[in-house]
């Protein structure tokens, strides 16, 4: 697994009008199927929607520092944001798999 780093909200974020179309640019390259109705995260507010759908966007491109800006509007951080049944998960590395398996068919 990657380190475990998420992309949220700013907390120091007031109100942005640039809000709703970065949720959309986040959830249009990434998966926030949980955010749905009946889902596990639906329950979230719009500030939690938003930290989900950037931490979603930031996994998916391997937790690089660019992919955590959106304007100045997220943040990354070590405290795991998650909430009850709502989990923000961390993607799989699969670079270092590829080398750890690689190590490993050396050594046999």
């Amino acid at each position: 697994y990657m380190a475990k780093r998420w992309c949220v909200l700013n907390p120091d974020v007031e109100d942005s009008e640039e809000l709703p179309e970065s949720i959309d640019y986040a959830c249009s390259l990434s998966d926030c199927t949980a955010l749905g109705y009946g889902c596990s995260c639906n329950h979230l507010s719009v500030l939690g929607n938003a930290s989900y759908a950037f931490n979603m966007y930031y996994q998916v491109k391997s937790q690089k520092k660019w992919a955590c800006d959106f304007n100045g509007l997220a943040m990354i951080t070590d405290q795991d944001p998650s909430d009850g049944t709502c989990e923000f998960p961390i993607m799989i590395d699969y670079g270092s798999s590829v080398i750890l398996h690689k190590g490993l068919l050396e050594i046999l």
